[in-house]
């Protein structure tokens, strides 16, 4: 199935068609496997986490050029996440692309997502979401 995305554009030190390093936070090992895959056979590196947790440690190590996040992880939650990165400097902050079968659209917008993938998605939709927010 297509994903739905609502990404708003940002200026970003990545052209399109060049490489970005993107930060895959999913606590299902299968998902990030599949995504990390697709992505690096793109030419992106990747980093991964299993919660927002260790997202929000990685993100101040060293910050990516997007984000993928999935809505339901544990430790510390998706929308904790994206409320704390939501107040942290808009300098260095990478933008943000929710994963969810569960829906959470409009609040993930609210707390500065900057698009949205309905799980299940195909590979096409992920590159085309993650091009729009580079």
């Amino acid at each position: 199935m297509l994903g739905e995305n609502g990404a708003a554009s940002r200026k970003s030190d990545v052209s399109i068609g060049q490489s970005a390093t993107v930060l895959v936070v999913d606590n299902d090992p299968a998902v990030r496997h599949l995504v990390t895959t697709a992505l690096e056979g793109r030419g992106h590196k990747v980093r991964t986490a299993t919660n927002g947790r260790e997202a929000l440690d990685k993100v101040r190590l060293d910050p990516p050029d997007a984000i993928l996040l999935d809505l339901m992880t544990p430790t510390t939650d998706s929308w904790s996440f994206l409320a704390t990165q939501r107040m942290s400097s808009a300098e260095g902050r990478a933008p943000v692309l929710v994963m969810s079968a569960v829906g959470g659209r409009y609040l993930a917008r609210e707390l500065g997502a900057r698009g949205f993938l309905a799980k299940p998605f195909d590979l096409e939709a992920l590159e085309t979401a993650l091009t729009s927010v580079l």
